[in-house]
């Protein structure tokens, strides 16, 4: 069957039913690849999701307007372009992706610290194990003072938990998240949020916006 006359709920679980078939053969032949390099008795933790595109923050906005005039996933995906194709002003939505990807590349970084730190520690297990006996017999002369690997290690973890320093629109974000709530003072949705502030940030002013630029800077420098 052609997958773009089945029903968006039909498609949807084709879909779910590949990826769980895909974890049980191990996934696919790149992530087999990767796993054999790593050993099994290291469990790291999941990378971050990819940010949305622009198109995508539009697609989800604009999504639940659309399978009210169309049903299978060929026709909403149609029409989906359709609008995109149409829509003059999408800074809003690209301002929402690049403050996704911001925020992205930053979990990212810490990801792969978290990984890296990790499988270091695993190797060295493994070339302890290897090694037994053998590193109790090697002269304490070759071997740096306690006080300075101590020092190190220390200097190596901190190195290792320094963050990437925020961007003037995530310091504007932090700044006017919490004034954003519909009519009644209740909290919205996330994607709301964003959409909105994203906004916010499109429509201020350029002496507003120098003020966060500065900011950043100034954060980035002390970093």
């Amino acid at each position: 069957d052609n997958p773009e006359e089945l029903p968006l709920e039909d498609a949807w679980m084709l879909i779910q039913e590949k990826e769980k078939a895909q974890q049980a053969n191990g996934g696919t032949a790149e992530g087999r690849k990767k796993k054999k390099k790593q050993s099994s008795d290291v469990n790291l933790p999941p990378p971050p999701k990819r940010p949305l595109s622009a198109y995508l923050h539009f697609c989800a906005e604009k999504r639940p307007e659309v399978t009210e005039n169309f049903s299978t996933l060929g026709e909403i995906s149609k029409e989906l372009a359709r609008l995109w194709s149409e829509t003059e002003d999408r800074q809003p939505y690209e301002t929402m992706a690049e403050a996704g990807k911001s925020t992205y590349l930053e979990k990212k970084e810490v990801w792969r610290d978290d990984c890296q730190e990790l499988l270091e520690s695993n190797n060295n297990k493994s070339t302890k194990e290897k090694n037994g006996q053998r590193g109790k017999l090697k002269s304490t002369a070759s071997r740096a003072p306690k006080g300075v690997k101590k020092k190190q290690k220390v200097e190596k973890k901190e190195k290792k938990k320094t963050k990437r320093s925020p961007s003037a629109y995530m310091l504007f974000c932090a700044a006017h998240r919490q004034s954003i709530v519909d009519e009644n003072g209740n909290k919205l949705s996330l994607g709301e949020t964003t959409k909105r502030l994203a906004q916010m940030w499109n429509e201020c002013q350029e002496e507003t916006k120098e003020e966060f630029v500065v900011q950043a800077n100034n954060l980035k420098q002390t970093a």
